[in-house]
């Protein structure tokens, strides 16, 4: 669950703040979604809303539509219902939760930023001294006629030897 984008979080935990809001000022379930359908500028999270009226429109409750408006943990928070059979508090809290996890995905992607990039940073530069600076030294010393030094002749062997590795590693 952690590749659901932040964005589609944040917009979900915002759509229950509105509505649990247009709940508590005494409007119904249907006039609330319509509203929310009607000031919605994200077409797709409005095809959202417009199948969420009509999956209610058809009979189905409104927990279970809202599955299909955002799948995932919703259902693990659906068990606390039971717990809070006022919908409007259900909504604050589910809006709660939802905002501690696009936190908390924040965070985690804050952490990983720093050492992701000097992982890429640090298979660039084998890259680049494997492709062209190795090939540079090999074929100085080769010209000149001398021995490689060891360190150099160790480099070659595992040069050789990194495409079979990754070959059969992707195997």
């Amino acid at each position: 669950m952690i590749l659901t984008p932040i964005h589609q979080n944040e917009k979900f935990a915002e759509f229950c703040v509105q509505l649990q809001r247009l709940l508590e000022i005494g409007l119904t379930l249907k006039q609330a979604l319509i509203i929310l359908l009607k000031n919605e500028p994200n077409p797709t999270f409005k095809l959202k809303i417009s199948n969420l009226i009509k999956k209610i429109d058809s009979g189905e409750s409104f927990l279970s539509a809202m599955t299909h408006l955002m799948p995932g943990l919703l259902s693990l928070k659906f068990a606390t219902i039971s717990e809070t059979p006022n919908l409007p508090q259900f909504l604050k809290e589910l809006s709660l939760f939802y905002h501690k996890r696009v936190h908390h995905l924040k965070l985690f992607l804050s952490k990983i930023r720093y050492p992701f990039t000097l992982v890429l940073m640090l298979i660039g530069l084998f890259t680049l001294f494997f492709q062209l600076l190795l090939p540079t030294y090999i074929s100085f010393y080769s010209q000149s006629n001398t021995e490689s030094p060891l360190i150099l002749m160790q480099l070659v062997r595992i040069k050789t030897y990194l495409p079979i590795f990754f070959i059969h590693g992707m195997i």
